[in-house]
């Protein structure tokens, strides 16, 4: 098995580790937003120690506050994710022989830059490469697959039983500092929405939801969640689960990994192996469909 080393940092919160040669896949993986960077390591390290190319990244929270545009960053993750193929193509013994693309995102800060990224692979480009660059992009991420991990998060904010304290990421402080926080940061959040003229209040988050259940960037859609999640309610996600397998009329197809006992983000820490043979299996199945969409191009 491969030791996940310290990932290289670039510009915009991205971080990557191209320390496979011949890598099996190309991992996107994006933090919650404000993810300290060992957090953010420990993430990237589920596909580093599985032979894979990871390009991980977070929503910076001071952009975030501010409403600035996330573009930098994505445009960073497309620009090291175009790099991440290219090195694997050179590598490969095959010509062509790309490796598919997969997406694993943490809460709303990862779905934020997962949303401004398939914009991005949308946008319209005067150059030639580019629009080919972007092409071959969507198709190897139509072959991987997206997991949403406690996203996309449907937020319980004024719930009388909602106790925040224990939603906090840094369970070494007092219970009171961690409640005190977790007010404060909701008091802000919903100050911002009031405030910026960019987004009024309701649209923000409708265009948001809306994204996640027309999405069409990748028909594999791996959704795991928790009932006990304290930040988010689980029912609006079943809710989004069966819209997107409805009105897809098929063509996404949704895995469900529902649980009663996890707090928001901390199922790979509660459910270690379950949570691993998750990713194998979902990596297994998108090497394959890599693979035979090479041989039927080929």
């Amino acid at each position: 098995m491969v030791v996940a080393q310290r990932l290289q940092k670039h510009s915009h919160a991205v971080w990557t580790d191209f320390s496979s040669s011949q890598p099996q896949a190309i991992a996107i993986v994006l933090g919650h937003l404000g993810v300290s960077d060992h957090t953010l390591h420990r993430y990237a390290k589920w596909y580093v120690n599985r032979s894979s190319s990871v390009v991980a990244a977070s929503s910076p929270p001071h952009i975030f506050a501010r409403n600035g545009s996330l573009r930098d960053t994505t445009e960073q993750i497309l620009a090291q994710t175009v790099r991440a193929l290219h090195q694997a193509e050179s590598n490969s013994q095959a010509p062509r022989n790309l490796p598919p693309i997969v997406v694993h995102l943490f809460s709303n800060g990862g779905a934020f830059l997962l949303q401004d990224f398939e914009k991005l692979l949308l946008e319209k480009s005067n150059s030639d490469s580019e629009r080919a660059t972007r092409k071959r992009v969507r198709q190897q991420l139509a072959l991987g697959y997206q997991i949403f991990d406690s996203c996309p998060c449907y937020l319980r904010v004024w719930g009388d039983n909602m106790y925040w304290k224990d939603s906090f990421p840094h369970p070494q402080l007092s219970r009171w500092v961690r409640m005190i926080y977790a007010r404060m940061s909701m008091a802000f959040l919903s100050t911002w929405f009031r405030i910026t003229t960019s987004f009024p209040i309701r649209t923000l988050p409708a265009a948001f939801w809306s994204a996640m259940k027309t999405s069409r960037a990748c028909p594999y859609a791996i959704y795991v969640y928790s009932t006990r999640d304290l930040l988010s309610d689980a029912s609006a996600v079943d809710r989004l689960i069966q819209y997107r397998r409805q009105q897809s009329g098929g063509k996404i197809l949704c895995d469900v990994h529902r649980y009663d006992d996890s707090n928001h983000c901390r199922i790979d820490k509660d459910h270690p192996k379950e949570y691993g043979q998750m990713i194998d299996k979902a990596l297994e199945a998108a090497v394959q469909r890599a693979t035979c969409s090479q041989l039927d191009h080929g």
